[in-house]
């Protein structure tokens, strides 16, 4: 045997097993592995709004939302080193408003993040504190994730106003296209429930106070590495009622729903 083929057929070997194991791999689907890659000096322009609907008198929730808009930036400097991604975070008034004193900018502050997102250092606070970080830069998986995987995670979100750590039940719903991006999507869900006791100021009486949240995020991430389209709804209800008698002094039920999505770049 000539040595031309001796050389050739273990290389021809190598590369028969090589593309066995990509139509493998691609038959049973061996998941995605999402990571955050912003391209540098490009910068991301979102729009990030929040609305409230109030429960009306007929028990059900009102059709009017009034919205909270802002513009956020997204600018990274330069190429990320040893793992660790510098994001330029600011906030702005939607385009043609302003404010009178703040005028084109709410503020800004730099966070540190590694490549699944994990929020390391945050310099600088002048961001509004209604911003929740988590929704602008949200945590990635850590493994490779197929379609139609479920997992365990716990996540930073905004309670009733309080920062707080939730265990989600997460689902990965595969790729599709927003507005001609190709991404990942991912599907959140948890609940979260207190009691406590507290004096009525008014009687003295002592009171139970219930909250309850039922809790849903939907996450569009682009294959290029950049969060693309976020949606999260709280339905929340705060029920108080007397301990003595039972009697239900107070309920409200509203549904925040917060939304962020990718406009364009500068």
């Amino acid at each position: 045997m000539r040595k031309e083929e001796m050389k050739r057929r273990p290389f021809a070997g190598v590369a028969a097993l090589a593309a066995a194991l990509v139509l493998a791999c691609a038959m049973s689907g061996c998941g995605a592995s999402l990571k955050y890659d912003f391209p540098v000096r490009k910068t991301f322009v979102y729009s990030y709004a929040e609305g409230r609907q109030v429960e009306a008198d007929d028990g059900e929730l009102d059709d009017n939302i009034a919205w909270k808009k802002l513009l956020m930036k997204a600018r990274v400097s330069q190429i990320p080193t040893k793992g660790t991604t510098i994001v330029k975070l600011t906030a702005h008034p939607p385009e043609g408003e302003g404010h009178a004193t703040m005028g084109r900018s709410f503020g800004e502050a730099e966070v540190y993040i590694d490549r699944a997102g994990r929020h390391l250092e945050m310099r600088g606070s002048g961001l509004p504190p209604s911003i929740n970080l988590y929704y602008l830069l949200p945590e990635l998986p850590k493994k490779r994730v197929r379609r139609r995987a479920v997992w365990m995670e716990k996540s930073d979100v905004k309670i009733f106003n309080m920062d707080m750590s939730l265990e989600l039940t997460k689902r990965y719903l595969g790729r599709e296209r927003v507005n001609s991006i190709l991404c990942h999507r991912i599907e959140g869900s948890g609940r979260y429930e207190t009691e406590r006791k507290a004096q009525d100021p008014e009687s003295g009486s002592i009171v139970e106070v219930k909250l309850e949240l039922e809790y849903k995020e939907d996450l569009w991430f682009a294959k290029n590495g950049y969060p693309v389209k976020m949606v999260v709804t709280q339905d929340r209800k705060r029920t108080m009622k007397d301990t003595a008698s039972g009697l239900e002094l107070i309920r409200r039920r509203d549904r925040v729903t917060t939304e962020l999505m990718l406009m364009g770049t500068e």
